[in-house]
């Protein structure tokens, strides 16, 4: 007769089945943070390079595109800061993004700066975005208008014809504006939302009861 422990099979441990989300976090963060590298990067050369880059893009346009190119731009000493910032924002991001992957305690504490800096970066670039450059480019286009509706009364013969294309141009003027100005701020919205929606996203798995748990008791590295 045999004993029951040789009748039984051993039992064993089944391993605890590993969460998925330091990946797909880490992931998304790694792609995230090489496309803010490249921004703050062409951000960068914009800004310490702003005249040959524009003397570049404008040399095969004719003069009016050319000087409304021109203020279509922003200036370059905000670029200069835009970039820094992005290149800054997107090292950190990087980093933490790649230690999450890893299962790095110290990610944590990374992100959480990232995302808080983050916040603090895009409220105040916001806010100077809507309250200076945008009023400056607005400011630029109507100057640029504005000459070429006197340069048109100049190539005018008969006032009949001069007050009918100035009204005309200004209609298309007007148009053109409201269509860029709307498009910047539903662009600027988008952005937003994308941003704060990401960042939401990575405070709740960082700071969340279960998920600071787990990521606490990764090795320190």
């Amino acid at each position: 007769m045999q004993d029951g422990s040789t009748m039984s099979a051993p039992e064993m441990d089944m391993p605890a089945k590993r969460s998925s989300w330091p990946t797909v976090l880490g992931v998304l963060g790694i792609v995230l943070a090489s496309l803010g590298l490249l921004g703050g990067f062409c951000g960068l050369l914009g800004g310490l390079f702003m005249s040959s880059l524009m003397d570049m893009m404008a040399s095969s346009m004719p003069e009016d595109q050319r000087a409304e190119l021109a203020a279509s731009m922003p200036m370059g000493g905000y670029m200069l800061v835009e970039g820094i910032a992005g290149l800054a924002l997107g090292l950190m991001l990087l980093v933490g993004s790649i230690r999450l992957v890893k299962r790095r305690a110290s990610c944590r504490s990374l992100l959480n700066t990232w995302a808080m800096v983050s916040i603090v970066y895009l409220v105040a670039s916001t806010a100077y975005q809507i309250t200076v450059v945008m009023p400056e480019m607005h400011e630029k286009m109507e100057a640029l208008q504005q000459s070429m509706v006197e340069s048109k009364h100049q190539s005018e013969s008969s006032e009949g014809e001069t007050a009918s294309t100035e009204h005309t141009y200004m209609e298309t003027s007007e148009q053109q504006k409201m269509s860029q100005q709307l498009g910047g701020y539903f662009g600027m919205g988008c952005g937003i939302v994308f941003n704060l929606t990401f960042i939401i996203i990575m405070l709740v798995f960082l700071n969340g009861g279960k998920y600071r748990a787990e990521i606490e008791s990764w090795d320190e590295a």
